[in-house]
């Protein structure tokens, strides 16, 4: 992005935090709160082509400890990228304790906002950094008028859990992770969901979709679950035979709420994804009281 560090000083002049919503420059989540370990180690990623969403990356550093050859990520934040390259640097040159020191994962309670931002490690990584994501880290370090709460969204901290839903969280496979890092890299395109299949020229083992299908009733104004199957069939397009799609991520604790998708109601969402073509998974949700997340699936038949 031409001028990147002009757009975001002017950006936060005139809006003080980033965006709530799904935008260009919105929050920046540090870690996942969906289980990416458990449904990937499902599937034998090893050698396969993922594309996934960004996020907080940590979809992209799963799929990569579990033997992807490539991985490509999206997403419509473009800061999301800087997350991801964020943790992979520290992966590369420091040790699992200073990981989990800097990133604020313990023993306390999920959605403690974060707090941590070590500037001299951010300063020891000025050369490895992608020269925008030290531009923004270090934005943010000389400015501390900027809450950290008005840049990143809040996160379960607790390591006990995190090392359920990121398998790299354990400090062998920290270091495993570490390895494969040092020979790997990943492609990051600037798309939201609905525009993505202009942007892709390649075909792929695994499409990530995360919780989009929280969404789908922001993104579609009428019949939010017809247009998310028609789009789901669009981005099929560009799987390999016997590939899937993780179509939606469903939160246990969220099937009560009523400001969530169709897609969680299963009766209306199998109206239009047939549980003959959709399968569904559970997962250890990360708040243990809750009942398991659902997670939906689509394989192309070859």
């Amino acid at each position: 992005m031409n001028n990147f560090k002009d757009i975001m000083i002017n950006y936060f002049k005139k809006y003080d935090s980033l965006s709530n919503s799904f935008e260009q420059f919105s929050k920046m989540y540090i870690m996942t709160t969906e289980n990416i370990y458990e449904f990937l180690s499902k599937y034998d990623l090893k050698d396969k082509k993922v594309l996934t969403v960004m996020g907080s990356g940590d979809h992209a550093l799963n799929s990569q400890l579990l033997g992807a050859k490539s991985v490509t990520c999206f997403d419509i934040n473009y800061l999301s990228q800087f997350m991801y390259d964020l943790k992979k640097n520290v992966i590369l040159n420091y040790d699992f304790n200073t990981f989990l020191n800097f990133f604020d994962i313990d023993s306390k309670r999920y959605y403690k906002f974060y707090k941590k931002l070590d500037k001299d490690l951010i300063d020891s990584l000025s050369n490895k950094l992608n020269p925008e994501t030290y531009e923004f880290f270090s934005y943010i370090y000389f400015h501390r008028y900027i809450f950290f709460d008005y840049i990143f969204r809040g996160f379960d901290n607790k390591l006990k859990d995190q090392q359920i839903m990121n398998g790299y969280l354990t400090e062998e496979n920290y270091y495993k992770l570490a390895d494969i890092l040092n020979n790997a890299n990943v492609n990051f395109i600037e798309s939201n969901i609905t525009t993505l299949d202009a942007k892709l020229n390649d075909k792929y083992d695994y499409i990530l979709l995360s919780n989009i299908s929280d969404y789908i009733h922001k993104l579609y104004n009428e019949y939010p679950l017809e247009y998310f199957y028609q789009l789901i069939m669009t981005l099929s397009n560009y799987l390999n035979p016997d590939g899937v799609i993780q179509v939606g991520y469903c939160y246990g604790f969220l099937n009560n709420k009523s400001n969530i998708s169709l897609f969680h109601n299963d009766e209306e969402r199998e109206k239009v994804f047939l549980p003959d073509l959709f399968d569904s998974t559970y997962v250890t949700s990360f708040d243990k009281k809750w009942t398991k997340d659902k997670i939906i699936t689509y394989k192309k038949v070859k």
